[in-house]
């Protein structure tokens, strides 16, 4: 259980960090 949540939390960081830089190059 615990392996497969830390996959999925370590996704869902990837996909929100690779969000927030599209955001910030975009401004930039």
């Amino acid at each position: 259980m615990t392996a497969e949540l830390q996959k999925r939390g370590n996704l869902s960081i990837r996909s929100n960090l690779t969000l927030v830089s599209q955001y910030f190059f975009t401004y930039v």
